[in-house]
């Protein structure tokens, strides 16, 4: 047989198109994979919790702060912090959240018991229902629909925090609850306070069947407001605005706005609190302070009354007069800084940022003020004692009227009529939830879908060695590819016996394809002595046994008389193929001495069939006999071609042994299954025995969509799928 050089094949510039190919070819296997996760986001939009969130704002009222309020923007410089940072940590503070963890019980979880998947389904079917639904599948245990379980309070031994207990609904209203262990802690009815040893609950509201069962967890309160306070989403809607906004997400959407609302009365009620605490603290100091101030104003008055009454009324120029006014601001200012330090250094140390702050400013004034006491000195003896008398008076003046009014608002303040917090918009219950939104699950569903499948199918493309095509055999082994047979789902419809597509198909384009053969055979054995034809395998499933049943029918249809033998005598069913029996057949041939008459079976017009018969535990044995070689000697004789149905080459021996006998070897590959390794290894085996295979045939072959390598759809599906009625 002549040997062909392989030449190379543009592999890698196929590639992508190979890619492509396997994409569209495995449509089903994506829509298949979409399809099943499309139907998963149905199912979880279905029993899936939606999450609902709501926000609440307050703004901060810088004006309304204390005597150090315009020292905010300096102290934010210095330290890097705003007011409303200070604040955001005063809502987020455990004496906030507290509040609502209490108000609401959250360190109690309480849960129906449902049954997986199944349980969710029907909750979600029935819901909104106000009576429990009966139990599905006799599980009466488990919730399908309608019940509701609320528990005011329930103190437990530290040893069962996070513990699952187990609430059960009994009959007349009562309820028992157990620990993890089964042991029951409580037994009582809805509504009674109950109590023993370290245990107390008090369930205020049960609708159940009997027997239906809740989980029950109790947090620490500690571990609660810390869970609360991660949460909770609080910021500042734009830089040093002081409007606050507080986000709280959660599946209960009436909870969510309770324990928003909770936390932003809270944080007005504690900010109020403590506003009325400075402010009576300040008020302490001040009016301590106010007598002072009062009897400071007398003294200067009585002062500058006796120089007048000395003196007279002394004239003062213009510039004098303005340098009086500087002094005055300077002077006031000067006192009220040193008033504020005075009531700081009460709170805070020496080092604190606002004292600092004032220090620095008092020691600025302080400058100014012995600069335009240095120009006084310049002035006349009368004219600067009048200045500073008139000076004195000024200054204490308006300390005394500044303590006056701060000493009003003080006083307001303690009664709880002023706060620096305003709530300007409250939580309300949301309409729509913000995850999940239906549209969007769906899309992510479908492109995930699509994204799963094709790497699906990259995947098994990477995994497959197999041959696909006739060039990809005849590249690697120099040999010739007689035919190509598409892979056909007719097939697999037929029934198990008469199941030749030969006869049931005639137009089917895998027979029109070993038809092509059939033509090829008779130039390809013009050479040989023998007719006889051995169709081995690589694999079991490469159809070597669908191309012997057909490839003879075909040929008896020809009009030559064509004996096909079932040499597989491990697995041969060429019997239910043909639908006759499979005893006695060519193992009790070739274990006797008998003539072949009495085996074989005319299944159709010039078609004769032995059987593969028992299944010998010495088949290898008998085709190495001498009865066997005879055998074919004398049906060599008597039939024009002999059909050997031969056990895969690369299983078992015994495919070598009968190719000694035969004419020619053709070897059927599996397309996208055989790899070329497997390709060569079996040549090899006939190669050993110096009996080389003649040729290949390609079985189970998909034409790819976009192929390039000359064969594509139109070779297969061209001619052979018309029909006379089409």
């Amino acid at each position: 047989m002549t040997q062909h050089t392989p030449a190379p094949t543009p592999e890698k510039a196929v590639a992508l198109l190979d890619i492509v190919n396997a994409i569209l070819g495995g449509w089903k296997t994506i829509a298949l994979v979409t399809t099943l996760i499309v139907l998963g986001a149905l199912l979880f939009l279905l029993i899936g919790k939606p999450i609902y969130q709501v926000n609440a704002l307050i703004q901060i009222d810088q004006s309304s702060k204390g005597m150090s309020s315009q020292l905010a923007p300096i102290e934010a410089m210095l330290t890097g912090t705003l007011p409303s940072d200070g604040e955001i940590e005063l809502i987020r503070s455990r004496s906030v959240v507290g509040k609502a963890v209490d108000q609401f019980h959250l360190e109690i979880s309480t849960h129906v018991k449902r049954f997986f998947l199944i349980g969710g389904i029907a909750a979600a079917i029935n819901k909104g229902v106000k009576k429990p639904v009966s139990p599905w599948l006799w599980m009466k245990s488990y919730g399908w629909g309608g019940e509701a379980l609320k528990i005011d309070a329930l103190s437990v031994p530290k040893s069962l925090f996070g513990e699952t207990l187990i609430l059960t609904a009994l009959k007349h209203n009562m309820f028992k609850l157990a620990d993890p262990d089964g042991k029951v802690l409580f037994k009582g009815k809805v509504g009674e306070h109950l109590s023993h040893k370290q245990f107390f609950i008090h369930v205020s509201q049960l609708r159940a069947r009997a027997g239906t069962e809740f989980e029950v967890v109790v947090s620490s309160r500690y571990d609660t407001i810390i869970n609360l306070q991660r949460t909770l989403e609080i910021s500042e809607l734009g830089r040093q605005s002081g409007v606050i906004q507080i986000t709280y997400n959660n599946s209960n959407s009436a909870l969510a706005v309770g324990i928003v609302n909770s936390i932003i009365d809270e944080h007005a009620r504690q900010n109020i609190a403590r506003k009325a605490e400075e402010a009576r603290k300040t008020l302490v100091f001040l009016t301590t302070y106010l007598p002072k101030s009062k009897e400071n104003l007398a003294l200067a008055e009585r002062a500058l009354s006796n120089f007048q009454s000395q003196h007279g009324t002394v004239s003062i120029e213009q510039e004098t007069k303005g340098l009086l006014d500087r002094t005055v601001m300077l002077q006031s200012q000067l006192e009220q800084l040193k008033l504020e330090r005075q009531d700081l250094r009460q709170r805070f140390s020496d080092f604190h940022p606002n004292i600092i702050t004032l220090d620095n400013k008092i020691l600025a004034l302080e400058k100014s003020l012995a600069v335009e006491s240095d120009k006084m000195q310049t002035l006349p003896e009368t004219q600067r004692e009048f200045l500073e008398l008139t000076r004195e008076v000024s200054v204490s003046t308006e300390m005394y009227t500044y303590l006056m009014n701060r000493t009003q608002e003080l006083r307001l303040m303690e009664a709880g009529t002023v706060g620096d917090i305003r709530i300007i918009d409250r939580a309300e219950k949301p309409f729509e939830p913000i995850f999940p939104v239906p549209s969007i699950v769906i899309a992510v569903a479908i492109f995930l879908g699509l994204m799963l499948g094709i790497v699906i199918i990259v995947l098994r493309l990477s995994l497959q060695h197999g041959v696909k095509t006739a060039e990809d055999i005849e590249t690697a082994t120099g040999g010739v590819v007689y035919a190509v047979l598409p892979f056909t789902e007719k097939q697999a419809k037929l029934p198990k016996s008469s199941s030749l597509l030969a006869k049931e198909e005639p137009k089917n384009v895998t027979i029109e394809a070993l038809r092509s053969f059939v033509v090829n055979l008779h130039f390809a054995l013009v050479d040989t002595k023998k007719h006889s034809i051995a169709i081995s395998g690589i694999s079991p499933n490469a159809g070597k046994s669908f191309v012997s049943a057909n490839l003879a029918y075909l040929l008896a249809q020809s009009g030559k008389r064509v004996l096909l033998v079932d040499t597989d005598m491990r697995k041969g069913y060429l019997a239910e193929t043909f639908n006759v029996k499979k005893t006695p057949g060519l193992s009790e041939l070739l274990a006797s001495d008998e003539t072949s008459a009495s085996f074989l079976n005319e299944v159709d017009e010039n078609l004769t069939l032995i059987t593969s018969g028992h299944y010998p535990p010495n088949p290898v044995d008998l085709l190495m006999s001498q009865r066997f070689v005879k055998l074919m000697k004398s049906w060599e004789q008597d039939y024009d071609f002999i059909i050997m149905d031969t056990p895969p080459v690369l299983s078992v021996a015994d495919a070598t042994i009968i190719a000694e006998q035969v004419g020619s070897t053709f070897l059927v590959v599996r397309a996208e299954e055989n790899s070329t390794e497997d390709i060569l290894a079996a040549a090899r085996r006939f190669e050993n025995i110096n009996h080389p295979v003649h040729g290949y045939l390609l079985n189970g072959f998909v034409p790819d969509l976009l192929s390039v390598k000359g064969y594509g759809k139109y070779a297969y599906y061209g001619y052979g799928a018309y029909t006379d009625d089409k």
